[in-house]
């Protein structure tokens, strides 16, 4: 099977790639999923609020997840969604914009941050040149994509007068929701050294982690080396997240993936739990 995108009717190729036949799947993963889902799942009738404040239903697997065979390689049915709405994201992002443009030095020491904010609108394609980037924290807004020169080259690295719960790279409105962003070839650092000799690197819930997609509807990471964490190296998640375990107990990073996105060649730098 061929991948379709019809890029002179984006409607039409999102419709496509929302449905899928019988032929297309590999049959004898049904099964299993399916048996899955019976023994794991059997009150499938019910929902079960959450103890904390500000989080969704909790509600059980219905369904089991078809799977596709495309050009050798075994993936989930939505994955042709995914690649149709990335179309979307390409269509959306036309107006394409340098960092260094609006004052950002890739020197690492100049303070960066001010010339990102004023860089990463939504509609906009936004590059970074080679460099170390020095910045106290990035929010990014929906249909945006924030693009680097290679994993070696491009390195965003958090300030040292960051606090310690501080993200260094996240959607803009996480209870609200953001949607079509994608984040490739950079490097991001945490900067943990900067915190010192401390019993713990995390301040709980979400914080403290390199990458954080909170309630993100279609996102894309790939080619991207996220180091030195105080929590997670990259976390999709919920806007909120009661965390008792190791969110406040790590030393290192780990990597933390709730949500469904299209994550490829993704590294992380020391690893502290299995989560």
């Amino acid at each position: 099977m061929t991948t379709f995108i019809d890029c002179s009717d984006i409607a039409a190729t999102i419709a496509h790639h929302s449905n899928w036949a019988l032929g297309d799947l590999v049959t004898e993963t049904l099964d299993w999923h399916e048996a899955t889902r019976l023994a794991r799942y059997p009150d499938q009738a019910k929902t079960y609020l959450s103890h904390l404040p500000m989080t969704e239903r909790i509600v059980p697997v219905t369904s089991s997840l078809p799977l596709e065979q495309v050009d050798g390689i075994v993936r989930p049915v939505w994955m042709r969604r995914l690649d149709a709405e990335h179309l979307n994201l390409r269509q959306a992002t036309r107006q394409h914009v340098d960092v260094t443009d609006y004052g950002a030095v890739g020197d690492g020491s100049t303070d960066c941050t001010l010339a990102f904010r004023l860089a990463l609108r939504s509609n906009r394609h936004v590059h970074v040149p080679a460099g170390v980037y020095i910045v106290r924290g990035i929010r990014m807004p929906s249909n945006c994509v924030l693009e680097g020169a290679g994993q070696q080259e491009t390195i965003i690295k958090l300030s040292d007068r960051a606090p310690k719960h501080r993200r260094l790279l996240r959607n803009a409105t996480p209870f609200a929701g953001n949607h079509h962003i994608e984040v490739a070839h950079l490097t991001l650092d945490w900067n943990v050294e900067r915190l010192g000799d401390v019993d713990r690197t995390a301040s709980g819930d979400t914080a403290s982690s390199a990458l954080t997609f909170a309630h993100v509807k279609f996102g894309w990471i790939h080619h991207v080396t996220a180091k030195n964490a105080g929590l997670h190296a990259f976390d999709i998640t919920s806007p909120h997240y009661h965390y008792l375990g190791t969110g406040f107990a790590p030393k290192r990073e780990s990597v933390r993936m709730a949500r469904p996105l299209r994550s490829d060649e993704l590294r992380r730098r020391w690893h502290h739990d299995p989560s």
